[in-house]
């Protein structure tokens, strides 16, 4: 009953019904009013006529189905169709989780990926040890979950289209990219938490001859100090126009490495006037102070401090000290020895015969494992004695003259006061190394561990 118009409406067909019915306009109950009363219940009866029309069953159900989903808004269509596809995300997320916890796995244990066929199905029931079809680690890897018994990775690879196994080298570099890219964003808030930071960078030459820039950050956040892997790019193709000289030729200079390294701190959106500290190596490229890699960052990192790698200023002098004539025959000498038996598997097999192991090899620049082998062969000096003269008593002439040869250079008195006089210095610069390549060393301690050698 409608107090203004003093007459009867429908309240479910004035809200839901149409305006019109078969191209006639409702009016009745639904547009206008009811005003006469005489006639409302009975066969004929305006409210009941009126409740048989289809237009008002459907307008009742309307009614009913909007009630219904202000009561409980988990009927709304709305939210059925969002809860139809959060559910079908769900799904998905679970069809592709066993695929990226795979591609987890072999990043973290560092282990290859691709084989010789790296495309089409996964044949789960395939026996073949062909090497010529190796599948590789990865397709592998998902064969031993299926048969270990996960079924999602099952059910995903047997019901989804060929196009959506996500398997593909394809699909597994662009898996690889978003796990590098949460990685890289989970560092990038914790740097921006810490506000300052330091960075670390070195440009090397990898197997497959491309110039690699690796960049590190290191930070202090809750007062532990962090040193994080950011990224690494091929320094060529990184490098800015404006840094490609007029004759055309791109050339890696100091100025085009520290203009990369500001490029890539600015991409990753971090604020160079909080970097407070740069450490590289002590090259000519990074150190020049006209156009040295740390000087073209200074340009913009005001407040940034030079911190030199002190494990190279510790081998520097150690490098040094092979410039002694004794010194350097000692060491010349050990590669001698340690190259003469690695160069034949049969001096090899006499050595082991005798050692039960193969010598290990000095290192250049890396005074820890030069540590090492010298400690090695000190310790069996003996053995590779008896391996010598064994090996001298050959018929093949060049094995025995130079079997001879080291024999007498290393019975030598000159040799053995230098190598023990090696050992005497290496004893204490090992742990120096050591602590020197720790992650949590802060420049007043390695200043210290430094001053306490001298």
């Amino acid at each position: 009953m409608s107090d203004v118009s003093k007459g009867l409406y429908c309240k479910y067909c004035l809200l839901f019904a149409p305006a019109t019915k078969s191209n006639v306009t409702l009016k009745t109950l639904v547009k206008t009013p009811l005003l006469k009363f005489s006639k409302l219940t009975g066969k004929d009866g305006c409210l009941t006529v009126h409740s048989l029309n289809k237009y008002h069953l459907e307008s009742v159900l309307s009614g009913n189905a909007f009630l219904k989903s202000y009561r409980d808004p988990s009927f709304s269509i709305i939210n059925q169709v969002y809860l139809q596809r959060l559910k079908q995300i769900n799904e998905n997320r679970e069809r592709i989780k066993p695929i990226i916890e795979t591609l987890i796995l072999c990043g973290r244990q560092n282990i290859a990926l691709r084989g010789a066929v790296d495309d089409g199905s996964l044949l789960i029931n395939d026996t073949s040890n062909s090497l010529v079809a190796n599948p590789g680690n990865f397709r592998e890897l998902l064969k031993f979950k299926i048969n270990s018994g996960d079924q999602k990775l099952k059910n995903h690879l047997d019901t989804t289209s060929s196009r959506a196994t996500y398997i593909s080298k394809t699909a597994q570099n662009e898996l690889l990219n978003c796990i590098g890219e949460e990685i890289q964003l989970q560092i990038i808030k914790d740097i921006n938490e810490a506000k300052f930071y330091a960075v670390i960078f070195d440009e090397t030459t990898d197997i497959a001859h491309r110039e690699q820039l690796s960049l590190s950050i290191r930070y202090v956040l809750n007062n532990k100090i962090n040193e994080k892997f950011l990224t690494f790019v091929d320094a060529y193709q990184s490098i800015l126009e404006e840094d490609i000289m007029s004759s055309g030729e791109t050339k890696l200079t100091g100025q085009a490495l520290g203009n990369i390294v500001l490029n890539i701190l600015k991409q990753f959106h971090l604020n160079v006037k909080n970097c407070v500290g740069i450490g590289t190596d002590g090259c000519a490229v990074m150190t020049s102070k006209s156009i040295g890699a740390v000087t073209t960052i200074l340009k913009e990192c005001f407040y940034a401090v030079r911190c030199p790698c002190f494990n190279h200023a510790l081998n520097n002098p150690l490098a040094q000290s092979s410039k002694v004539v004794s010194i350097r025959n000692t060491v010349g000498c050990l590669k001698e020895i340690v190259a003469f038996f690695n160069g034949s598997a049969k001096r090899t097999a006499i050595l082991k015969n005798k050692l039960g192991k193969s010598l290990s090899g000095l290192c250049q620049t890396r005074w820890i494992e030069q540590h090492d082998g010298i400690l090695q062969f000190k310790s069996t000096l003996p053995k590779i004695l008896e391996a010598l003269a064994d090996i001298k008593l050959w018929t093949d002439k060049n094995s025995s003259t130079k079997a001879n040869t080291l024999e007498l250079s290393i019975c030598n008195s000159s040799f053995i006061i230098s190598l023990y006089s090696l050992i005497d210095v290496l004893k204490w610069t090992l742990p120096v190394s050591r602590i020197l390549q720790s992650t949590s060393l802060d420049l007043e301690s390695a200043n210290f561990v430094i001053q306490g050698v001298k």
